[in-house]
């Protein structure tokens, strides 16, 4: 049976029980507008929770790529050397910045499907450079490398190499805006489905 009750009054009823059963009628219309709003908000989340991953990595692999093309956090790094940088202004397709030679790792970043729901944006698992990048010889030396190998030693450095880090501030980046702006539209997408 359908009660007559305003949600005031039920508020007022449900306040004023102090401890006893506590009964409370829905009138059949609103159980099933309620029934509705639940299934749609369900679902909306688990699809939101299946793209958020995925269009994450897109942004961010954008972010990152436009970084290391505009050169953002990189302000302030010297050349590795004289001998290098003259190596790169002779034989290299990019002959300044930092983080760019040829443009494999550029060509090499974007999403990559981890498993279920999971995906990566950044270097692609496995991606090699086209190799003879070897400074020592006249773009005829040099074994292929895999990218995630130089990208570490650009982000953190080595004995001889200092650390040039693009991926943290990237990341930091995206922290504080990417994700944030994503999970806003999700839970906004959630939200507009209770109705």
């Amino acid at each position: 049976m359908a009660s007559a009750f305003s949600p005031s009054e039920l508020f007022s009823m449900i306040s004023s029980a102090g401890g006893d059963l506590i009964r409370i009628y829905f009138d059949g219309k609103d159980s099933t507008r309620w029934v509705r709003a639940v299934s749609n908000v369900t679902t909306t989340a688990f699809r939101e929770r299946n793209i958020n991953s995925y269009l994450n990595s897109i942004n961010f692999s954008n972010l990152l790529r436009k970084n290391i093309s505009s050169q953002r956090h990189m302000q302030g790094y010297a050349p590795l050397n004289d001998r290098y940088a003259m190596w790169k202004a002779t034989y290299g397709k990019y002959t300044s910045g930092h983080w760019q030679l040829f443009g494999s790792l550029l060509g090499s970043i974007s999403p990559t499907k981890l498993g279920d729901n999971k995906w990566l944006g950044g270097v692609r698992p496995g991606a090699k450079d086209s190799g003879r990048t070897s400074w020592f010889g006249k773009r005829d030396k040099g074994r292929s490398m895999d990218i995630s190998q130089y990208g570490r030693w650009g982000e953190f450095g080595r004995s001889k190499q200092p650390a040039r880090p693009i991926v943290a501030p990237t990341t930091d980046e995206y922290a504080n805006e990417g994700w944030l702006k994503e999970g806003k539209s999700g839970l906004r997408k959630i939200g507009n489905k209770w109705r």
